[in-house]
């Protein structure tokens, strides 16, 4: 049991950092969007 919490807490330590990610490249789209 404990392991399996332990899976879950990498799997959204990598979707975390997954997020942020994609949450970079959507500013600098924008960036370009709007003529940066």
């Amino acid at each position: 049991m404990k392991r399996v919490g332990q899976q879950n807490a990498d799997e959204v330590m990598r979707f975390g950092k997954a997020g942020e990610i994609v949450t970079e490249i959507l500013f600098v789209a924008r960036q370009i969007d709007e003529g940066f």
